[in-house]
């Protein structure tokens, strides 16, 4: 259902006495290079003719800007406005370094002009800011004194004179590619296509077409010509024109920056610059030097923030300019694949802005009697997947920025599947939208499949998200969707009821069942957990812990001494930039045997502002937690992954039942990446009294008396022992 090329008319407020009107001539991709487009003649083959609209009047040469929309690239090398080498180490905190630079080209490097986009702290940055690990603290001096390279983010692209073969326009050639070797960008020996893809002014010129269209596209879905985005993404009057300052520029257009790397903190190279002889960093003349960039293979919607995600030190306002600006921005970064080449991406992500227009509130990460959840942030990812795609008619997200990631053998992500939840949901926002995408789309494929229209569908969608909640979770989407959808027609709001409650959209019960008890009744079958997000304790407001966005349903055989949780685990520290020593996993266990399959922790949200989670057990008494007693083992990091083992041990007194028990895992401090989550029961051959023991204790070996599961008697002693041999060899593992 794409739309036409070059659709919507350019504002003429605000052009001046004989200022003529920017060409609008350009060259760009539809929406996105094939997938398989991986050379100059492929891009350039993928390219088509269009009128760029909505441009504010500018004569030739001049930088790409329109009424709505403004774009800028990653300018390693600058020239300063007021012929200075100064102008960007003494920009002020929310300075923007257009303001007082423009990017250089080679004839002002040949020319000497150029200089390098660094900052350099007067002061030093504290070494308790600094995500350091352990072998290298104590060489690092305090404060820190470096010099790091930074993205000055400035419009790039020009318009061009006309030609005899075209006329006055955007003609810059595309240019993608991965670097080939690590040297850096202008010495000897560098990668000339993956450096002039860092750079490459192209970028800008398709994301703002792509971007612009997809903005007039939205407009006709709501039959809305006057719809603007709102907040600080954009300013307009109530007939949806940009508003004008005093000379005629529009006072708040939307932010685009094409090519954004980041300063390459390599940590092994910061520690040999600091080790002896050369000993740097002590001292503002002889610094440490970080002066080579680094890919994110990623692109993102950045709302104005007083203070981003990323707590960067005061001295690095510039750099901190990449999580906190003084306007709503979408971000398009670079892997082997320029994000910005990617309509399906640019489409995502400014629906992105239309969702934070909408609900500019929404969280990503939440809370309910399960426990922590990214329900909110699976919708504004999958709000996204959606939109993105119905507008090109094609349910694969990110055909061709996906490629070279891994796991992304077709897109980024696929709208047309059958996931659902519990089985699919991981806590990450993306994975976590994926269920809620794929049943948005299956209404749209029963919709059209009945001859509906698709924007009428889309409209009523869009009408649905506009009434969101900041904290908004599925069930409560889909309920707004499914009555939305009442007046699109009866039938296809029942189809999307029936398709959220199969999903488990509506309702999901977000229990893993970890283990069971196998037919023999002496052991018992795993379903690994492949991957688990665990949100840190601020993540979700809470003050003491975390609780995991799963729980885990383990049964064990009669005569088992216990269980043991093991995971793998990369983070869980307090520092917001990781590093340091890692935080275990705390794990709550409640038992439930004889309960419903689906039996768990109820989780209640008690004390000042509700900010201490509390489990309950199935009988409604708090479950006996001590989040101390109860603290995984971790070992240490693995050199190549960062990931740690972990093991956590419930011991039980054998009884002749057959016993299940819900866990859930919660994280004290920062969150993590949790990974191949499965459990071992500590088999015994007799079984002892009733009861359990609590904690990472051994089995009970006191000989009480019970009954014999397997027909034989034998000394507890010898169970003892046997159990300790596992216990030990999970050890040594780990």
């Amino acid at each position: 259902e794409g739309e036409g090329e070059g659709e919507g008319e350019g504002e003429g407020e605000g052009e001046g006495e004989g200022e003529s009107p920017a060409p609008t001539a350009a060259r760009v991709f539809a929406s996105a290079p094939p997938g398989d487009a991986n050379t100059p003649a492929a891009l350039a083959a993928a390219l088509v003719d269009v009128d760029l609209a909505d441009l504010r009047p500018a004569p030739v040469g001049a930088p790409l800007a329109g009424f709505h929309f403004e774009t800028s690239n990653c300018c390693k090398k600058v020239v300063c406005l007021d012929s200075t080498d100064t102008c960007l180490t003494t920009l002020l905190p929310g300075e923007l370094a257009s303001n007082v630079a423009r990017c250089a080209n080679q004839q002002d490097i040949d020319d000497g002009i150029a200089v390098e986009s660094v900052i350099q702290p007067e002061n030093g940055i504290p070494r308790d800011s600094l995500p350091l690990p352990a072998s290298i603290v104590n060489i690092v001096p305090d404060p820190l004194f470096v010099k790091i390279v930074f993205c000055a983010e400035i419009p790039r692209a020009h318009s061009t004179a006309a030609t005899d073969s075209r006329p006055a326009g955007w003609f810059d050639t595309p240019v993608d590619g991965d670097r080939s070797n690590p040297k850096k960008c202008g010495t000897a020996g560098a990668d000339p296509i993956g450096c002039a893809a860092e750079e490459d002014p192209f970028a800008e010129v398709t994301v703002y077409h792509s971007t612009q269209v997809y903005f007039e596209h939205i407009k006709r879905v709501l039959d809305d010509s006057s719809f603007c985005l709102g907040g600080q993404s954009q300013q307009c009057d109530d007939d949806g024109n940009a508003i004008l300052d005093e000379n005629g520029v529009p006072v708040r257009p939307f932010h685009i920056a094409t090519n954004v790397l980041f300063p390459a903190f390599d940590l092994r190279a910061i520690g040999a610059q600091l080790l002896p002889p050369a000993s740097r960093g002590g001292s503002l003349g002889d610094p440490v030097v970080i002066d080579d960039f680094q890919r994110l293979p990623n692109a993102a919607f950045v709302p104005a923030l007083e203070g981003g995600p990323v707590e960067i030190p005061p001295e690095l306002q510039v750099l901190a300019g990449l999580f906190s600006r003084p306007f709503d921005s979408n971000v398009y970064f670079q892997g082997s694949r320029d994000f910005a080449y990617d309509g399906d991406v640019t489409r995502h992500e400014f629906t992105h802005a239309i969702v934070h227009s909408f609900v500019p509130g929404l969280q990503s990460l939440g809370r309910d009697s399960w426990g922590s959840h990214a329900e909110s942030g699976g919708l504004n990812e999958g709000w996204a997947d959606y939109f993105s795609s119905s507008f090109a008619g094609n349910p694969t997200v990110g055909d061709y920025a996906g490629q070279g990631l891994g796991g992304a053998e077709i897109g980024l992500r696929n709208n047309d599947n059958d996931k659902k939840c519990p089985d699919d949901i991981i806590g990450e926002v993306h994975a976590d939208s994926e269920h809620w995408a794929g049943a948005l789309w299956s209404i749209r494929t029963e919709h059209l499949a009945n001859g509906g229209d698709v924007n009428v569908l889309d409209r009523a969608l869009l009408a649905a998200l506009a009434l969101a909640d900041n904290d908004e979770d599925m069930t409560r989407a889909a309920d707004r969707v499914v009555a939305a959808l009442v007046g699109v027609n009866a039938e296809i709001s029942a189809f999307a009821a029936a398709e959220f409650v199969s999903r488990g959209v509506s309702d999901c019960v977000r229990l893993w069942p970890l283990s069971t008890v196998n037919a023999a009744g002496d052991g018992i079958d795993v379903v690994r957990k492949d991957a688990l997000g665990q949100p840190g304790r601020t993540d979700v407001g809470l003050a003491n812990y975390a609780p995991s966005v799963l729980q885990f349903r383990v049964e064990v055989p009669a005569g088992s001494a216990g269980f043991t949780l093991n995971w793998q685990q990369v983070g869980g520290s307090n520092s917001p930039l990781g590093g340091g020593g890692e935080a275990p996993m705390s794990v709550v266990v409640s038992e439930v045997t004889g309960g419903a399959a689906d039996d768990r922790i109820e989780w209640r949200y008690e004390g000042n502002n509700d900010s201490l989670a509390v489990p309950y057990g199935v009988d409604g008494t708090e479950v006996d937690f001590d989040v101390v007693g109860h603290a995984a083992t971790i070992g240490a990091a693995d050199a190549t992954t960062g990931a740690q083992a972990a093991s956590f041990t419930h011991s039980l007194t054998s009884t002749c039942t057959t016993r299940a028990f819900v866990v859930a895992l919660v994280a004290t401090e920062g969150g993590a990446q949790l990974s191949n989550i499965d459990v071992d029961t500590i088999d015994t051959d007799s079984c002892g009294g009733e009861g359990e023991g609590e904690g990472e204790g051994e089995p009970d070996d006191t000989g009480a008396e019970g009954c014999d599961c397997s027909g034989n008697t034998r000394p507890s002693s010898l169970a003892f022992f046997a159990a300790a041999l596992l216990v030990l060899r999970r050890r040594r593992r780990s």
